[in-house]
């Protein structure tokens, strides 16, 4: 919504949605633009696979001319920022994960946001927990534990490159 300046069209490129991870992002991207009147054009299914991402980024911007957003749920972001790219229009381009790459195109102004998670916290703070309730013998406070997330824009993309 914001990376939209609040109004447009949306174009989403949805990983197989059999994997929780791709199934909770775009659940969460539908629910955030809910209220907004950034319009969510119909989801494009994409492979984790960077030709197919390409291929089907560049399908979508033909197929809908007006767009001026895509959001990407899964692998392969900087397919979907090179079709966007040799495309040539203003398309703002959401990811997931940080790159150095990545890092390139939010300074060519093609990714507008990369939200990245904490792997500390997504792989060892999980199992720190579960080790702690088999040894306690306690039950888990709860089936989700929560990590942290930051999201690289302009304004602190060059605070990230190393």
């Amino acid at each position: 919504d914001k990376a939209l300046g609040r109004s447009g069209k949306v174009i989403p490129l949805v990983g197989d949605e059999g994997i929780e991870v791709n199934k909770l992002r775009f659940a969460g991207f539908k629910n955030a633009l809910a209220k907004s009147a950034v319009k969510i054009e119909d989801a494009v299914r994409v492979e984790d696979d960077e030709n197919d991402t390409y291929t089907k980024a560049v399908n979508a911007l033909k197929a809908h001319p007006d767009a001026t957003g895509m959001y990407i749920t899964t692998g392969h972001p900087l397919a979907a920022a090179r079709a966007i790219e040799e495309s040539g229009r203003k398309v703002s381009l959401v990811v997931f994960d940080h790159s150095n790459d990545i890092f390139a195109y939010i300074k060519k102004g093609i990714i507008v946001a990369a939200i990245g998670q904490d792997p500390f916290g997504q792989g060892h703070d999980p199992i720190v927990w579960m080790y702690n309730s088999i040894v306690t013998r306690k039950k888990l406070p709860s089936e989700i534990m929560k990590c942290r997330i930051n999201v690289v824009d302009k304004s602190n993309v060059d605070s990230m490159i190393g």
